[in-house]
């Protein structure tokens, strides 16, 4: 990541973008699947947070680069379990 603020960016939009494809997904789902879906914008919120929050109070004990990249593999890696759970919950 460039900067922070970057970084503080694209947590923002891909998981503002992930909840929007999930109230668009809850539209069409069955009640059992809008429940599914719910958790799922929880979880997104959580995620949200937690990532956030490891920004603004980074670990001294790794370079910051090498900090930063990781919170940035970290939203890759749980934003993919998101979508692949959206994916799932959709197909019920």
């Amino acid at each position: 990541m460039a900067s922070i603020r970057s970084l503080k960016k694209s947590i923002n939009n891909s998981l503002a973008l992930f909840i929007d494809d999930c109230y668009e997904k809850m539209s069409s789902a069955t009640p059992e699947q809008a429940k599914i879906i719910d958790k799922l914008i929880e979880d997104a919120i959580q995620l949200f947070d937690s990532l956030i929050a490891s920004v603004n109070t980074p670990n001294s004990e790794m370079a910051n680069s090498v900090y930063y990249k990781s919170v940035g593999d970290q939203l890759d890696q749980e934003l993919g379990a998101l979508y692949k759970a959206l994916d799932e919950a959709e197909s019920k």
